[in-house]
């Protein structure tokens, strides 16, 4: 399964199992991190935030880009902010493949 299966597989699930779906994704406000790196209004204790192996978490953000450009062509907004930071996370996703030195 290439990068870009893996993103499109975890939007499907975020979307299908978590239930992010388009009102979720239309939902005011932004996360924003608080300074020990754990995202604002995080409703659980400090340790129960565990982000996942690098890769894991990198196709979790590509799903949320894709989420982002979703809800933005659904809301007449540019694309080019969700589009930018997809790039980045495949890129990312990129340097991950390559072998080490």
């Amino acid at each position: 399964m290439s990068d870009l299966d893996d993103i499109l597989a975890e939007r499907r699930r975020q979307i299908e199992v978590k239930g992010y779906d388009a009102a979720h994704d239309d939902a005011d406000g932004e996360d924003l991190l608080r300074a020990d790196g754990i995202p604002m209004g995080w409703p659980w204790e400090p340790a129960a935030w565990k982000p996942g192996e690098r890769r894991r978490n990198l196709v979790k953000a590509g799903a949320l880009c894709v989420a982002d450009r979703e809800r933005r062509e659904r809301n007449g907004l540019p694309p080019e902010p969700s589009l930018h930071k997809f790039d980045l996370v495949l890129q990312e996703m990129g340097r991950l493949a390559q072998p080490a030195g």
